[in-house]
C-alpha cells in the first residue's frame, strides 16, 4: 500500500482534518494525497505559500521571524505550522535549488508536522536536481507525517 493510501486511511478512521501549507515542494505533497479517493472527507486545504509575503498572509509568519531567521528556517516552520487551524498539519520550508544566492543552501529545508498543539520540525539537506529536491522533500514530510500519527 502507497504511503499515501496509509495516510488517508489513518485520517479517515479518526476523521480528523489536515491542511498542508508548501514551499520549496510546490504542491507535490497535496498531489500526492488528493489521488486517493475518498481523502475529501479529511483533506481541508492546501496552502502553496511560496513568497515570504504569502507565509505572513496566509498564515501568519511574522515578517520580523523571516528577517530575524530567514524564511528557510525552523522558525518559519514553527509559525507555519501555527498558522494551520486543523488538527493535522504540513510545512514545508526551503530552498530547491538550483538558483539561491548562497549555493550552499540549495537543497535546505525544515519539514515540520503538526499533530493537535504538538509541533515536530525537522532540517534536512537534499541532494540533486530541483526537481529531485522537491521529490525527496515531499517524499520526506510524508513519512515524518505517516510516523507522528500511526500510533496516535
Amino acid at each position: 500500500m502507497k504511503l499515501s493510501a496509509k495516510i488517508a486511511e489513518i485520517l479517515l478512521a479518526d476523521e480528523a482534518k489536515l491542511t498542508i501549507a508548501e514551499s520549496f515542494t510546490g504542491g507535490a505533497i497535496c498531489a500526492e494525497i488528493t489521488q486517493i479517493p475518498g481523502v475529501s472527507k479529511v483533506f481541508a486545504e492546501g496552502i502553496i505559500c511560496y513568497s515570504n509575503l504569502s507565509k505572513q498572509n496566509r498564515l501568519g509568519v511574522s515578517e520580523k521571524t523571516i528577517n530575524n531567521f530567514g524564511a528557510v528556517s525552523r522558525e518559519t516552520a514553527c509559525e507555519m505550522l501555527r498558522g494551520i487551524r486543523t488538527y493535522y498539519g504540513i510545512a514545508t520550508t526551503g530552498n530547491a535549488g538550483p538558483t539561491s544566492e548562497k549555493y550552499d543552501d540549495n537543497g535546505h529545508c525544515f519539514i515540520g508536522v503538526k499533530v493537535g498543539d504538538n509541533f515536530h520540525v525537522d532540517e534536512y539537506y537534499f541532494y540533486g536536481s530541483r526537481i529531485e529536491v522537491i521529490e525527496q522533500g515531499k517524499n520526506t514530510a510524508l513519512e515524518l507525517f505517516y510516523e507522528q500519527i500511526k500510533n496516535c
